[in-house]
């Protein structure tokens, strides 16, 4: 959701921490899973250690993506090298990927859901991240920012 008023917006993204130059209010927690096929031995894992993808060929999110991002810290911290064999630009295109049989990939949890070609394992330890609604702070008097940034302020956090 994108909300522009001249030169000023607010916008809905993800990210590890919020950023502190802007107005950022907690949408939802994310999950970081690996995605399989449901046909992968892997797929009857209800949690997985990191470690366990070493020698395992990955698909990778593109550059700059908080998925890859969030995957490349989790398999640094355990010493395992990624053995990225594609990179593919947007979850969909990994998702079919994975279906295809080209590797296995990371995104959260919650981006599996309602695809019965595919699982998605989460991690014993992984890092955190959410979904956060943003705006310039200097932007929070313009009614139709403001109004935007209290509805989000009024739900409760989501759990995925």
């Amino acid at each position: 959701y994108e909300i522009t008023y001249g030169d000023w917006s607010s916008d809905v993204c993800s990210s590890d921490l919020p950023v502190e130059t802007l107005a950022c209010t907690k949408v939802s927690d994310l999950r970081l899973a690996l995605c399989v096929r449901s046909d992968d031995p892997l797929a009857r894992r209800r949690r997985l250690k990191a470690r366990m993808l070493a020698g395992r060929g990955l698909i990778a999110r593109e550059e700059g993506s908080v998925t890859r991002q969030l995957a490349e810290r989790m398999m640094t911290s355990v010493s395992v090298k990624a053995d990225v064999r594609m990179e593919v630009t947007g979850r969909e295109a990994l998702k079919e990927a994975v279906v295809a049989g080209l590797g296995v990939g990371f995104l959260f949890a919650h981006e599996v859901e309602g695809d019965s070609r595919l699982v998605a394992i989460e991690f014993e330890a992984s890092p955190q991240a959410a979904i956060y609604a943003v705006a310039l702070r200097e932007s929070l008097g313009i009614p139709a920012v403001r109004t935007f940034m209290d509805h989000v302020t009024s739900r409760p956090v989501l759990q995925r």
